[in-house]
This record gives C-alpha cells, structure tokens and sequence, in this order.
C-alpha cells in the first residue's frame, strides 16, 4: 500500500507537472498571440494613417491644380480682354484720324470758299467801279 501511495503521488506529481508545463505554454502561445495581435493592430493603424495622409495629400493635389487651371482661365480672360481693349483703342484712333481727316479736308473746303467770294467780292466791287 505504502509503495501503491509513492506510485499515486508520483503518478500526481508527474501529472502536475505537465498540468503546470502545459498551462505555461498555453500562457506562452497567448502572450504571442496577443504581441502578434497587437502588432498587427499597429500595422493596421500606420496603414490606416498612412493612408489618410495620401488623401489629403491627393487632395490637396487637387485643390492646387484647381487653384492653377482656375488662374490659367483667369488670365486667358484678361489677355482677351486686353487684346479687345486694344482693337477698341486701334478703332478709335482710326476713326479720330479720319475725323481730324474730314475736318481738315472740310476747312480747306470752307477756306477755298473763304477766299472765293473774297475774290469774287473784289471783282465785283472792281467791276462797280469801272
């Protein structure tokens, strides 16, 4: 009976051990487990970040070449506007030097004339006396 009890006490004890063996490996795997799920979870959010920074980069990207396309537009409108304000300008004084033309062309009319009846009043007042 004495040698029966060591072999059960042997037997427990052995079995305790690999009771205990197998709770610290199984303690073991979860710690891993869990520093794996906890690298991973990092990984993910530095992704996740990583990813939200090219949006806003992409973004603003964007909002830069909008910016520049609208600037592009803008100053294609005021060289449009330039270039019209300058055939304006071309047809004004084109039109003013023919006004000045016409003018001039008109006083030397009106001086012909001028000078006409001047002489036609002295022939008149010559021929009177005779």
């Amino acid at each position: 009976e004495r040698l029966e009890a060591e072999r059960r006490k042997e037997e427990e004890r052995i079995v305790a051990e690999r009771i205990e063996r197998e709770r610290l490996e199984t303690e073991r795997l979860e710690k891993e487990r869990i520093e794996r799920d906890r690298v991973e979870a990092e990984r993910l959010e530095e992704e996740r970040l990583e990813a939200k920074r090219l949006e806003k980069e992409r973004i603003e990207a964007a909002r830069l070449e909008q910016e520049r396309l609208e600037a592009e537009r803008r100053k294609e409108e005021e060289r449009i506007v330039a270039e019209r304000i300058e055939r304006e300008r071309l047809e004004t004084e084109r039109l003013e030097k023919e006004r000045i033309e016409r003018d001039r062309v008109e006083a030397e009319r009106l001086e012909e004339e001028r000078l006409e009846a001047k002489r036609l009043e002295k022939e008149r007042i010559e021929a009177a006396r005779l």
